[in-house]
């Protein structure tokens, strides 16, 4: 596997940066509402989300939320799941994680599922824990 292109986008772009994304938008959408392209189809993307693990035994202990929480990543398509990756002992997800667990887990799955050698991969707003890699 080699990674084809990689671009970190910063939260405060200047006009000129804004001016260049927003007709670039326009052009990718003119090219896929005129069909001259199915890409956008191949497209999968990840997100993540937090599930606490615990299972309240009474409804004043389900108010607490003391317990650890986990960080699971969801990657699917446009219409159907592509994987779950499930944490570890409620671990959560950094930069290693995910290159090492989630990442593999999902090419397998996405090949599994759709025999297809290219992957167009979209994290939406991954914003992973930056602390020490767990162990």
């Amino acid at each position: 596997m080699k990674k084809l292109c990689s671009r970190w986008i910063l939260h405060n772009l200047t006009k000129t940066q804004k001016t260049d994304r927003v007709t670039w938008c326009n052009v990718m959408l003119t090219i896929f509402k005129e069909r001259a392209s199915n890409l956008v189809w191949d497209i999968v993307i990840g997100d993540e989300t937090c599930i606490y693990c615990y299972d309240p035994k009474t409804k004043q202990q389900s108010t607490y939320r003391d317990d650890p929480k986990a960080d699971d990543c969801l990657f699917f398509k446009n219409t159907e799941l592509v994987a779950t990756v499930a944490s570890e002992n409620c671990r959560t997800v950094n930069g290693d994680r995910y290159t090492t667990t989630c990442l593999p887990e999902v090419i397998d799955e996405f090949l599994k599922k759709y025999h297809k050698r290219r992957i167009n991969l979209h994290h939406d707003e991954c914003q992973f824990s930056n602390g020490q890699t767990d162990k």
